[in-house]
């Protein structure tokens, strides 16, 4: 009788240890995406502005304005700006979020928007909307989360969705760029085909807001285009984008999108 009692004692304690964590981890996975990093802060959703800016109030009660660090969502008017915007409401419109500083970044941007990581129920959001190709990847300076925002930027292209659907044009793997002088603010861009590429209607853009659409314009076949960020007068080897200063020193991406709006290029240096 003695020895049964220790093995039911044995057996008691090995049941409500298995009860504690069973209860443990519950608990953590209830409490998870209230558990932030002491850098984080905890803030309130008061209105999303577009894709990547909103306004947030937090312990303060004071209203601010928030940049998503390490992206870019369309401007108004342009492809994607409408899906980017609903995307965000929908996703955290009015909800409680988490957001983090890289200590990397400069704490605001030149129009005084705090640059943040958003967060929200332990999703990056962030990554979430350049997963979604509702973003693309901007990166001034070098920043902690580039890596993974890159890699989310490949898996978007991987997947074709919205910015990152590829055109359908006969020219899509013709048009290369041969080079990009980013101190003296100029590109090269040549068709490798046998054939002519019609570019009308296309367009270069940068990581940020710089945008230009091409003229009525044909690229011969093997032949090539300068494109300058200066204002100029065009001509038949080379085109003035008159956009100024475009492509950054520390790194940046082109997107060249026929007139659709759809991918052919994506080169990033």
């Amino acid at each position: 009788m003695k020895r049964e009692g220790k093995i039911n004692d044995r057996t008691l304690l090995n049941i409500f240890m298995v009860l504690f964590f069973i209860s443990f981890i519950s608990l953590y996975l209830m409490l998870d995406k209230y558990i932030v990093n002491p850098a984080d802060e905890i803030v309130n959703v008061t209105h999303v502005i577009d894709g990547d800016t909103i306004k947030i109030i937090g312990e303060n009660e004071e209203e601010r304005t928030i940049r998503f660090l390490g992206i870019n969502c369309a401007e108004k008017g342009m492809d994607y700006y409408d899906n980017a915007k609903l995307f965000l409401e929908g996703l955290i419109g009015g909800k409680e979020i988490s957001l983090v500083k890289d200590k990397n970044s400069p704490d605001e941007d030149k129009y005084h928007r705090e640059l943040r990581y958003v967060y929200f129920e332990g999703k990056f959001v962030n990554k979430l909307l350049i997963e979604n190709g509702l973003a693309n990847v901007y990166i001034l300076e070098p920043i902690e989360k580039e890596k993974e925002l890159r890699e989310a930027w490949s898996e978007c292209l991987k997947n074709e969705r919205n910015l990152c659907k590829y055109s359908e044009e006969k020219c899509v793997d013709c048009i290369v760029v041969d080079k990009i002088e980013k101190f003296e603010e100029y590109l090269v861009l040549r068709n490798r085909c046998e054939f002519e590429c019609n570019l009308t209607g296309w367009s270069i853009k940068d990581e940020g807001r710089n945008m230009y659409f091409f003229p009525e314009f044909t690229l011969p076949s093997k032949g090539e285009i300068t494109l300058s960020s200066e204002s100029g007068e065009d001509n038949l080897n080379e085109l003035f984008m008159g956009l100024g200063e475009v492509w950054t020193e520390s790194g940046d991406s082109l997107f060249l999108r026929d007139n659709e709006g759809k991918l052919v290029l994506y080169y990033n240096y």
